[in-house]
């Protein structure tokens, strides 16, 4: 494809770049958690790291709002 093509395209080449990448960062993770036998899913980091800053004042609210 030429220059003119991803030109058009313009941030959507990137945005969908950066999701792949994502997408694939996540399960490469995933993988390490497998390989050292932690049941663990990466997408729950956040609410785990939500959890063990704010031990008092969590609530589904805050979960879902983060």
């Amino acid at each position: 494809m030429n220059n003119n093509y991803y030109e058009k395209l313009g941030e959507l080449v990137i945005a969908s770049r950066l999701r792949r990448l994502s997408e694939r960062f996540v399960l490469d993770i995933g993988n390490i958690y497998k390989s050292r036998n932690i049941d663990f899913e990466p997408g729950w980091f956040h609410i785990m790291f939500l959890l063990s800053e704010n031990k008092k004042n969590v609530d589904n609210t805050n979960i879902r709002n983060t």
